[in-house]
């Protein structure tokens, strides 16, 4: 069984155990093994939790970010990252392949639901409540009529409109009473979810709750000073969310049996957020870019109001007009543009026979650029004079598969310290930097692992294991050979012995589905869709 828990940090919840708000974290870390778990570069939700699934890099599966450029080769205008963008096998897929069944709930990334032996509902990134939302499709209505159908997100971020939600900004005020009422009922309704599948038969079992990422985005610096110890009516609210958190736990683990073996994980970490910081503007400034002229980009914005929407644009006009017109929402002057901001934390060079307006050579002018772009990153500073970014990596010192083309030519770390959120910002404000975010928490890379059940070594703290090493180690666990193809490496350290293997091994041909990526056409959200996904996206602070 695996209980993930979306930017899950020791560091937060070991505050929440010694102030006794967490009994059964704190019991299952005494008889369990625990540790870090480092996240993928950038630390963020859908490039982790695809990690995870697969036990491979994003060099393999192609998912870096937010948005799947793979998906739309040859353009500058990426689509939502999807379940079907992915191109290699989840670990309940693979599993399925041999007959064993797996209860899927609430992971991010896995809309559209994939058929596998047992049951599916998807996770972060479902546009709504339909068909493709659970495995088998009857699924949905056998919850629905018992009431326990869970929500994908808060309602507080969907569909809102204005600049990062007005309704979430007034929900935070005061005790942030709303707020709360909002994360607490989806909380339940996926633990009810779980309570009812989990009666079903599994060999894998595995829920994801959302809800701490979001309470760690909207309250950071309230979780970490007022949290287990202050008497605000706030406090109260913030101390009960982690004990709802705490007892679900117990409650899950409970009902799995003492015989299940149990991981709890997250994807990412967490820590303060200092402010945003506009690298696409920074790229205007720098002369790394230019903007369109006004007059141009009202012309395109116009051009989509006449004719309906992008792809109907896309069927009608010249493949470099189409290029000019789909890149309107980031509005630069691309034949004197050299670099733009990517999906994720990370750059693009504008590179000739790449892009469609390329003007970038291949080879010596590229590695020269990308060079000066990495040399100047690193010595950018913040509002507070304190370096901006720790690293800068070219993405074959991270990344390898033959996905690697995709990838961001520049990902980018923030300070460890001062994180900011990067983005690309707005042709209207010339602001480079704010320090007043609306979401005071960010990401970190290190997440939490913990195991406890049978052969687990008991009251160990272990050495930091890798995201990639959990898929890996679940197989090792179930007797079964671990895949070639996989990155990651089982955590053996944690157990006490081997497993007894089983005669069955996971055959090459048999690993599901060494198939084909779907024509990009068919692997697309409706226009309606897309455009909701990207608003709860702006909602949730991740894109601008």
């Amino acid at each position: 069984m695996v209980i993930g828990l979306d930017g899950g940090a020791w560091s937060i919840f070991d505050r929440f155990v010694e102030a006794g708000v967490m009994p059964n974290l704190d019991r299952l870390c005494k008889q369990g093994y625990r540790s870090n778990l480092r996240s993928t570069i950038p630390a963020i939700t859908p490039t982790a939790w695809t990690s995870f699934a697969t036990g491979m890099n994003p060099g393999k599966h192609g998912i870096y970010g937010f948005m799947a450029p793979h998906a739309a080769p040859g353009g500058y205008a990426c689509p939502p990252a999807r379940r079907d963008l992915i191109d290699q096998p989840s670990l309940w897929r693979r599993l399925s392949s041999i007959g064993q069944e797996s209860i899927v709930l609430n992971v991010p990334m896995t809309y559209p639901a994939e058929p596998i032996k047992g049951s599916l509902v998807t996770g972060m990134f479902t546009p709504g409540l339909n068909e493709k939302c659970t495995y088998p499709a009857s699924l949905r209505q056998e919850l629905l009529r018992n009431n326990c159908m869970p929500r994908f997100d808060l309602n507080l971020i969907q569909g809102q409109t204005g600049r990062e939600g007005e309704r979430m900004q007034k929900a935070l005020q005061e005790d942030a009473a709303e707020f709360f009422a909002d994360v607490n009922d989806m909380t339940d309704g996926l633990h009810e979810a779980a309570k009812y599948v989990i009666n079903k038969t599994w060999q894998f079992f595995m829920v994801v709750f959302v809800g701490t990422d979001r309470v760690q985005h909207c309250l950071y610096d309230k979780v970490v000073s007022i949290g287990p110890g202050g008497r605000s009516r706030l406090a109260q609210r913030i101390r009960d969310y982690y004990a709802k958190v705490d007892n679900i736990i117990g409650d899950i683990v409970q009902r799995a049996g003492k015989e299940t073996l149990c991981i709890l994980m997250s994807d990412h970490g967490f820590g303060p957020c200092a402010g945003r910081f506009y690298l696409g503007r920074w790229l205007i400034e720098a002369g790394y870019a230019r903007f369109q002229p006004r007059r141009l980009h009202s012309f395109a914005k116009r051009v989509f109001e006449i004719t309906g929407t992008k792809r109907l644009v896309a069927r009608r006009l010249p493949d470099r007009t189409v290029a000019r017109v789909a890149s309107s929402s980031y509005p630069l002057d691309w034949s004197k543009s050299k670099a733009f901001f990517a999906f994720g934390d990370g750059i693009r060079i504008n590179v000739r026979g790449r892009e469609p307006l390329g003007i970038v050579a291949p080879g010596s002018e590229y590695e020269q650029l990308r060079a000066e772009l990495r040399e100047r990153l690193l010595v950018l500073e913040d509002l507070g004079g304190e370096r901006l970014i720790s690293e800068v990596w070219f993405p074959e010192q991270i990344y390898k598969g033959k996905h690697l083309q995709w990838a961001p030519d520049l990902i980018v770390e923030a300070n460890k310290e001062r994180s900011y959120i990067f983005l690309k910002g707005q042709i209207h404000s010339p602001k480079l930097a704010e320090s007043l975010p609306h979401y005071p928490g960010n990401h970190r890379p290190e997440g939490i692992f913990l195991a406890c059940g049978p052969a687990v070594k008991p009251n160990t703290n272990g050495r930091e294991a890798q995201i990639i090493d959990v898929a890996p180690t679940i197989m090792w666990r179930l007797g079964l050979s671990v895949p070639a193809d996989m990155d990651g490496q089982p955590i053996k350290e944690a157990f006490i012995g081997d497993p007894d293997k089983q005669t069955i091994e996971i055959a090459e041909e048999a690993q599901a589905p060494k198939k084909r990526l779907p024509d990009s056409r068919q692997a697309k959200y409706t226009e309606n869709e897309e455009a909701a996904l990207k608003q709860r996206l702006k909602n949730l602070g991740y894109i601008d």
